[in-house]
C-alpha cells in the first residue's frame, strides 16, 4: 500500500490536489506556521502543541481573504454576535485537522524527495514569466509573503506528502452510471409551490424582552461578548520610505553617474528583416535567382517559405537586437546596411534563410535630461538604504542602552514615539499588523518586564522597537457594556419565535384544508407562487429554494407542507404541489454529474479519516485561557 502512495505522487491526480493545496495556504502566511511555538498555546494534537502566534497568524489570513473577498459585506457578517468566534473555532479547527493529517503521513513513513519538490516549485505558475520559472519573482513572492526558501521549501513538501495520503483515499472512489443517473434526475427537478412568509420584523414592536431574559441570554452567549487580549504599547517605527522622503541628491552626483554608468543607458542596434526559410540549399538558391529576376520577395515568402507563420505577413519578422537570433542569420542581417538589400543563401541550425532587410537602428545613448530622474532616484534610493541601516541599528543599540522608555530614544535619534491603547492581534493597524511585531507586542516576558523590545526587522524596509505599557487580558465585556446589543438580540429571538408560532399554526389549517383567507387578511400576509422553479434560480433566495427542494413529493394527490425559518427570523409556509424531471439529459452534462459525485464521495473520504483521527487523538483546546478536551 506504501508503494502506491508514493508512486501515487506522481500521478495527473496529485497535479489538481496541489493545485488546491498550495501556495493558497504557503503564500498566505505558512511561515508562521513552521516558526517556533510562543509559550502560549491554542491547542495540543497528541501531545504536539499549535502556537497561539501561529493560530493568531492563520485567523488574521482567513479574516483578510475574507474581507478582500466580501468587502463591506464581511463588516456585516463581523457585527452578528457569535460570528467571529465562530471563524476563530473554525480557523482552529483546520489547524488540527492538519496536524492529524501530518502525524498520520509521519506514521505511515511517507517521504517526498527533494527532486520532486524542486520539480514542483519550478513548475508553479505563480513563479512564471513567460512560460519559463523566473527565480527573481520566486524570492520577490516570498519577500512579500514574510518566507525564508527554506520554510516555502519545507511548506511544499509537507503539502506533497499530505497529498500522497489524499490520493490514496481518492483514487479508490468512483460514481456508478445509477448514481449519476439518479443525481442528474434530482439535480433536473423542478418544483411548483406555493408559500406565505411571515416576516419576523412585524413582531419587534411588541417585543418586550424582560431582565430576567435579558441577563439569561448574556450569561448563556458569553463567549459571543468577548474582549481580545491587548495592550497598550509605545513604540518607534522606521520605515525606509520616511527615509527616503528626506534624502536630497545633488546635481553633481546626478552627472558623475551618468559619465561613469553610459553603458546602463544605451539602446543596442535593432534590426527588422524579412527571411524566406526552406529546407534544401537547391531550393533556395533557385528562390535566389528568381528574386534577382525580379520576383516579390513577399510573395515569394507566403508561397514557398517553410516559416508559414512569418510567411502569412510577407516574412517580416519582429525587431530584434544582437545575441537574440541563430549566429549566421544574425551576423547576416547586420551585414546588411541598405532598406530592400536581400542577402545571399545563409544557412542556419533551422535550414537555409534569404534575408531581406526592412530597417535597421544604430545603437544610442539616451541623453543626461531623458534619464535625470531615473538616475536621482536610484541614487536616492541608495542613500536611504544605506541610512536606514545605520539609524535602524542606532535604534536597537539606544533602545537597549537606555530600556526603560523610548522618549529618551527617540530623541537622541530624532525619531517620533507613537503610542497605542487597547491593540490587539485583531486590530492592529497595518504597518504593525505584522506577525513579527505581533508575536513580540503580545509576548510573556515583553508583557511583564515592559522594557523596550529588541529591534524587530519587518522585512527589508521596516524596523520597530515597542515597549508595553498596560496589558488587557482577554475575558467577557460587562454586561452594561453589551446591554443594546443584548437587547436587540433577545428582541430578534423574540420576534422569530412569534413568527414561528403563527407559521405553525398557518400549516396546520392549510393542511387541513381550512379556508386561510380570514387568517391571511388578518395577519396582513399573501401567498406566493413559484411555477416549474429550478434548483438554480435567481427568483427566490437561496435558503428558501433549499428548503422547497428538501421536502417530500406530493403523494395520493395530496400536497406537501413544511415549515421553514429563514436566517433573518422569518418563517415561510410551503405547500409544495408538484415535482417534474426533465427527460434525456446529454451526455456531457451526466459526465458533470458523475465528476461531481466523485468529488463528493472524495470529500466524505477525506471527513471520514479525520474524524476517524479524531476519535484516536487527544485534542486540547485552549481558548481564551480556559482549556476545553
Amino acid at each position: 500500500m506504501l508503494e502506491k502512495l508514493r508512486e501515487g505522487s506522481q500521478g495527473p491526480l496529485a497535479k489538481i490536489i496541489l493545485a488546491l493545496i498550495i501556495l493558497s495556504f504557503a503564500l498566505a502566511g505558512i511561515g508562521s506556521y513552521i516558526a517556533a511555538p510562543t509559550a502560549q498555546i491554542a491547542a495540543t494534537v497528541n501531545g504536539e502543541d499549535i502556537s497561539q502566534a501561529e493560530f493568531d497568524q492563520a485567523y488574521q489570513n482567513q479574516r483578510s481573504q475574507m474581507e478582500e473577498q466580501y468587502g463591506d459585506r464581511f463588516a456585516q457578517l463581523a457585527a452578528t454576535p457569535g460570528y467571529i468566534e465562530e471563524l476563530r473555532r473554525n480557523v482552529l479547527d483546520q489547524l488540527i485537522d492538519r496536524r492529524l493529517i501530518d502525524q498520520k503521513v509521519e506514521s505511515l513513513g511517507l517521504r517526498v524527495s527533494d527532486d520532486q519538490v524542486r520539480f514542483e516549485i519550478r513548475n508553479m505558475p505563480e513563479f512564471s514569466v513567460d512560460g519559463q520559472f523566473d527565480n527573481d519573482r520566486y524570492l520577490a513572492l516570498l519577500y512579500r509573503a514574510n518566507m525564508s526558501v527554506d520554510q516555502f521549501r519545507e511548506s511544499v513538501r509537507a503539502d506533497l506528502t499530505r497529498a500522497q495520503l489524499q490520493i490514496a483515499l481518492f483514487s479508490s472512489d468512483f460514481a456508478l452510471p445509477i448514481e449519476t443517473k439518479l443525481l442528474t434526475d434530482i439535480q433536473q427537478q423542478k418544483r411548483d409551490f406555493d408559500f406565505v412568509r411571515v416576516s419576523a420584523a412585524d413582531f419587534t414592536s411588541t417585543a418586550e424582552p424582560s431582565d430576567e431574559q435579558l441577563q439569561s441570554y448574556y450569561n448563556d452567549n458569553l463567549n459571543f461578548f468577548q474582549t481580545d487580549e491587548s495592550v497598550d504599547i509605545e513604540y518607534i517605527n522606521l520605515a525606509l520610505n520616511d527615509v527616503l522622503a528626506d534624502i536630497e541628491v545633488n546635481e553633481a552626483d546626478i552627472e558623475n553617474y551618468y559619465r561613469e554608468n553610459q553603458n546602463q543607458f544605451a539602446r543596442s542596434a535593432e534590426i527588422k528583416v524579412a527571411h524566406i526559410l526552406v529546407a534544401e540549399e537547391d531550393t533556395a538558391l533557385a528562390l535566389e535567382t528568381r528574386l534577382q529576376a525580379g520576383e516579390d520577395f513577399a510573395e515569394l515568402a507566403k508561397t514557398e517559405s517553410d516559416d508559414s507563420f512569418s510567411g502569412e505577413n510577407g516574412g517580416e519578422l519582429d525587431w530584434f537586437e544582437p545575441g537574440v537570433m541563430d549566429e549566421q542569420f544574425e551576423t547576416a542581417a547586420f551585414a546588411l546596411n541598405d532598406a530592400g538589400q536581400i542577402s545571399g543563401v545563409v544557412k542556419s541550425e533551422f535550414g537555409y534563410h534569404l534575408i531581406k532587410l526592412i530597417e535597421k537602428r544604430e545603437s544610442t545613448v539616451a541623453d543626461l535630461e531623458t534619464v535625470r530622474e531615473q538616475i536621482q532616484l536610484s541614487l536616492a534610493q541608495e542613500l536611504a538604504l544605506n541610512k536606514f541601516y545605520e539609524v535602524s541599528q542606532r535604534l536597537g543599540e539606544v533602545s537597549f542602552e537606555l530600556p526603560d522608555g523610548l522618549a529618551d530614544v527617540a530623541t537622541e535619534l530624532g525619531l517620533e514615539v507613537k503610542t497605542i491603547e487597547g491593540l490587539s492581534r485583531n486590530n492592529a493597524p497595518e504597518h504593525l499588523a505584522h506577525n513579527a511585531v505581533l508575536s513580540v507586542a503580545f509576548d510573556i516576558d515583553v508583557i511583564e518586564e515592559q522594557l523596550n523590545s529588541d529591534l524587530i526587522q519587518v522585512g527589508d524596509d521596516q524596523s520597530v522597537v515597542l515597549r508595553v505599557t498596560a496589558h488587557q487580558r482577554a475575558g467577557a465585556k460587562d454586561f452594561d457594556e453589551v446591554k443594546d446589543l443584548v437587547q436587540q438580540a433577545v428582541i430578534s429571538q423574540i420576534a422569530a419565535e412569534k413568527a414561528a408560532e403563527l407559521a405553525a399554526s398557518l400549516e396546520q389549517s392549510w393542511k387541513a384544508g381550512d379556508d386561510i383567507s380570514d387568517l391571511l387578511a388578518e395577519n396582513v400576509l399573501s401567498i406566493e407562487f413559484a411555477t416549474e422553479l429550478e434548483r438554480q434560480n435567481d427568483r427566490i433566495e437561496p435558503s428558501l429554494t433549499q428548503a422547497a427542494f428538501t421536502m417530500p413529493k406530493p403523494s395520493d394527490g395530496k400536497p406537501s407542507f413544511s415549515t421553514t425559518e429563514l436566517f433573518n427570523g422569518d418563517s415561510v409556509v410551503i405547500q409544495l404541489k408538484n415535482v417534474s424531471t426533465d427527460g434525456e439529459v446529454d451526455e456531457l452534462l451526466q459526465r458533470s454529474f458523475a465528476g461531481r459525485l466523485t468529488q463528493i464521495q472524495n470529500e466524505g473520504s477525506y471527513a471520514a479519516l479525520l474524524q476517524s483521527l479524531r476519535a484516536k487523538s487527544e485534542i486540547e483546546y485552549t481558548t481564551r485561557g480556559n482549556t476545553e478536551s
